[in-house]
């Protein structure tokens, strides 16, 4: 599968903005003990959703075709000074297995790109990608502001 966009109607953007900047937000390291680790913030969302992602899953179930959400959580990267060995950490597989497909919505518009192999996307506020999530890919930290995407990992459908 290659990379694919949606956006959201520009309608729910700014609601999905101010609801997140309420949320609280827990430290966490992006592999725990490991001194080459870049740090992000995280705040984890029930797998079936709530309010502030209803709008994100009725656009991913109407385009996509996936059995439901089995992670869905708000990540939150800053600025960091990195070195070459934190920036090839950032590489990851959502998933190692298939049957599986990851979302990123874009809560805001960052310079912290995100790379799927080859594929580069600028984050803008209220759009999507998608692609397999046993796919290698990785965010590059902003270097202003914050990078803040909702990403979620959904179950395919078994018979498409």
């Amino acid at each position: 599968m290659v990379v694919k966009k949606l956006s959201l109607d520009s309608k729910y953007v700014k609601e999905i903005q101010d609801k997140v900047s309420l949320l609280k937000f827990d430290y966490a390291e992006q592999a725990e003990g490991n001194k080459d680790t870049v740090y992000q913030y995280i705040h984890m969302i029930p797998r079936d959703g709530n309010e502030l992602v209803k709008p994100i899953l009725d656009v991913a179930y109407k385009h996509l075709n996936i059995k439901w959400g089995i992670r869905i959580k708000v990540n939150k990267l800053l600025p960091q000074d990195l070195t070459d060995k934190q920036e090839e950490s950032l590489w990851h597989k959502d998933r190692d297995d298939s049957g599986y497909i990851s979302l990123i919505y874009y809560v805001n518009d960052s310079d912290g790109d995100t790379e799927v192999g080859d594929y580069k996307n600028t984050p803008k506020a209220g759009e999507m990608i998608y692609f397999d999530s046993n796919v290698t890919h990785k965010p590059s930290l902003p270097t202003q502001g914050e990078r803040i995407i909702i990403n979620f990992i959904f179950e395919k459908n078994k018979w498409q």
